[in-house]
């Protein structure tokens, strides 16, 4: 098996895991925020929340073009 393709599945791995704790992470702060704003007296907007999907983004397109980068270098050493 070549070192490319454990490469290529670490990263798929990593921008999924990411993919589900980007999930769970924006779904709570807007369920607290949310909260906050109903029982708190918050004035801030619930959409706020969807700003911490940013770096979480960030790192599954960077971990996107790793396994780009792996599939292709895969091909050409095979």
């Amino acid at each position: 098996m070549n070192q490319y393709h454990v490469y290529k599945k670490i990263c798929l791995a990593v921008a999924v895991c990411l993919s589900n704790i980007m999930c769970a992470k924006v779904s709570y702060v807007y369920c607290t925020v949310q909260w906050a704003a109903k029982y708190e007296g918050w004035s801030v907007s619930t959409n706020v929340a969807f700003l911490y999907a940013i770096p979480f983004i960030i790192g599954i397109l960077f971990c996107i073009i790793l396994y780009w980068i792996f599939h292709k270098k895969q091909i050409r050493f095979s």
